[in-house]
Parts: C-alpha cells; sequence; structure tokens
C-alpha cells in the first residue's frame, strides 16, 4: 500500500497509529456517553 501512495513505510505506521487511536478514543467517548445516559 505504502508504495502505490508513493509514501514511506514509517508515515503509513503513523497514520494508522494515529487513526486507530482516534477511533479507540471516540469508541471510548461513546461508552461514556451511553453510561450516562443510562443513569
Amino acid at each position: 500500500v505504502a508504495e502505490k501512495l508513493n509514501v514511506t513505510y514509517g508515515y503509513v505506521r503513523k497514520k494508522k497509529s494515529l487513526c486507530v487511536g482516534q477511533l479507540t478514543q471516540w469508541i471510548q467517548e461513546a461508552k461514556n456517553f451511553k453510561s450516562l445516559k443510562n443513569n
């Protein structure tokens, strides 16, 4: 994938980890929101 996009492997890994981190953050916030609504 990195070669097709003309970017380095390190850049792709960094981007991926940032995306995964953002997703994880959203999921945690969604869980917190649901627990607030239920109480």
